[in-house]
């Protein structure tokens, strides 16, 4: 069971990391495009889903750490 702990803590690690540069380029794209309300609702969809992903990766870390104190 250590083994999946370690596991999910690595993957929403590397995921986290991912969603840094999802996050970093919707919110340059964002301020770009202020005024144009049909592309930055696509802009604010994205960081919507990026929010959403950050959740799961907060709940693989949280496991992963309840798995390797078991």
């Amino acid at each position: 069971m250590e083994s999946v702990g370690l596991l999910a803590g690595g993957i929403a690690h590397d995921f986290n990391n991912i969603l840094s540069a999802i996050y970093g380029y919707a919110e340059m794209l964002q301020s770009e495009i202020r005024g144009q309300c049909k592309r930055i609702s696509y802009v604010n969809q994205i960081l919507a889903a990026a929010d959403r992903a950050s959740g799961m990766t907060r709940s693989l870390l949280s496991f992963g750490s309840r798995q390797q104190r078991l």
